[in-house]
């Protein structure tokens, strides 16, 4: 390999928002069908109680704007202290999906059921004493995760594409600390949205996401979905 081909950033094509992609990604990485994804179809209270519950976590697409990209990087003090949120960052081009994914999976182990011998879990459990940007790069190595990336983000209904795209996944978690945490890979650090419970996070994320579509409300290209428990006679 050249050394030129060495640094080239690694691209993927970017995962579907779309549950049974991301549910099917779940499954291929050792995530029991009790924690799946599904649609949020509104932000409102009335709809949020539709969800099934507990909601675990929110994941925004949004449209990126010019400013975004140029916005500062958050401060990265405090990112990997034992309070903090499980964070890595994004070192894979068009891997915002499935960073989200787990985002939102390792923020909620101790309420995420695993498969025995689970890719996911082990991939969290081998770097949960790096720093952001090493987590990052042990994805990149982590073949069982790529494999199932790469196989569901062939397998959705858009015409896969490796190009530049114009949107991004956030996932937002409760913290430890009892704070809703944005996980953005592109930047430095969790950023932190306010306090709330397990009881009051639904609602706290929804304000969250609120506020994501209030910067650009002529835009119709958000989508939130959510990572919930189901009930055992809910499991299909």
């Amino acid at each position: 390999m050249s050394g030129e081909d060495a640094n080239k950033e690694l691209t993927w094509v970017p995962l579907e928002s779309n549950p049974d992609v991301m549910n099917d990604f779940l499954t291929k990485v050792g995530v029991k069908s009790s924690s799946c994804i599904v649609d949020v179809y509104g932000l409102e209270d009335d709809l949020l109680a539709f969800l099934p519950q507990p909601v675990l976590a929110f994941i925004l697409l949004f449209p990126i704007k010019a400013d975004d990209e140029a916005a500062p990087v958050e401060s990265q003090d405090g990112a990997n202290a034992p309070d903090s949120p499980f964070f890595m960052r994004q070192t894979i081009r068009n891997a915002c999906g499935t960073i989200a994914l787990l985002h939102a999976i390792a923020n909620n182990q101790h309420r995420v059921d695993f498969a025995p011998d689970s890719a996911v879990k082990k991939y969290l459990e081998a770097t949960e004493n790096l720093n952001a940007v090493e987590r990052g790069k042990q994805l990149e190595q982590n073949a069982e995760i790529c494999h199932a990336h790469k196989s569901c983000a062939t397998g959705g209904q858009t015409e896969p594409s490796a190009a530049e795209v114009d949107y991004h996944f956030v996932a937002l978690v409760l913290g430890k600390d009892n704070r809703v945490y944005e996980l953005d890979g592109r930047k430095a650090a969790p950023i932190p949205h306010g306090e709330a419970t397990e009881a009051t996070f639904l609602k706290e994320a929804a304000r969250v996401c609120k506020d994501f579509i209030a910067r650009d409300p002529n835009n119709v290209n958000f989508t939130v979905l959510a990572l919930v428990k189901q009930s055992p006679e809910q499991v299909i």
